[in-house]
């Protein structure tokens, strides 16, 4: 039975340095009676944030957006990414596009392989955009969109996109990510970080079974909750 009041607080959010400690601690780096020396705290941040951007294409929930790209006539590339307009965050994918017009309607267009744009051979050809291929590049992606739009088109495309993962800067930065990911991301970073401090071979598999248990957990909390249809069309019953 409960015997008092709750706190009533439901977040807990993870410093870095608060993780990148403990994870220090499950390599043994350090006992919790002492501190880690500055340069094991500033070479756990660089493994932290590199394995962050690996997880970036994941395609995690909690970063995707909408966002909307206004056509221009006579136009069939656009920039996403700080040099775009309005200037974002380079999108990782781009999950799925509709045109919508001044009306407020919106029709899905389809999204093409590089192959399938590569092999479009008139690509400046007018008419209403319906199709659509996404190059993810660097610094900034470029999303192509077939036909190029005409003269006078008010339309817009509205994108759904993942931003990239923000990385740790500071000691005290907070994690751009849900607060039940935390022990996913500490047992990922002790993982990285345990043949350089040079666990044996059989604690290691012990960490990484750990890291791939919380991993897969949270990944598979991390999804749409709608239902599924599923039916068969009549000339498939004859």
């Amino acid at each position: 039975a409960q015997t008092g009041p709750t706190s009533h607080v439901d977040s807990y959010p993870a410093l870095t340095e608060q993780v990148v400690r403990r994870a220090l601690r499950i390599v043994g780096a350090y006992q919790s009676t002492n501190s880690p020396r500055p340069e094991q705290l500033a070479d756990a941040i660089y493994a932290l944030n590199v394995m962050l951007k690996t997880w970036s294409i994941e395609g995690f929930l909690w970063l995707r957006q909408f966002i909307t790209v206004t056509l221009v006539a006579g136009q069939n590339s656009y920039t996403l990414g700080p040099n775009g307009t309005p200037a974002i965050d380079r999108p990782t994918h781009v999950f799925t596009a509709n045109k919508k017009n001044s009306s407020g309607s919106e029709i899905p267009m389809i999204a093409l392989t590089r192959t399938d744009w590569f092999n479009i051979p008139n690509k400046t050809s007018n008419g209403v955009p319906v199709q659509y291929y996404y190059d993810p590049q660097t610094i900034n992606g470029i999303l192509y969109v077939w036909p190029t739009p005409q003269t006078g088109t008010t339309d817009v495309i509205v994108l759904d996109v993942d931003r990239q993962l923000d990385i740790q800067l500071d000691n005290l930065n907070q994690f751009d990510f849900p607060p039940q990911w935390t022990d996913a991301i500490t047992y990922g970073l002790a993982a990285r970080l345990a043949p350089e401090y040079g666990v044996p071979l059989a604690e290691r598999e012990i960490i990484g079974k750990e890291f791939s248990a919380l991993f897969l957990k949270a990944v598979n909390d991390d999804r749409d909750i709608a239902s599924v249809y599923m039916g068969v069309r009549k000339n498939e019953l004859r």
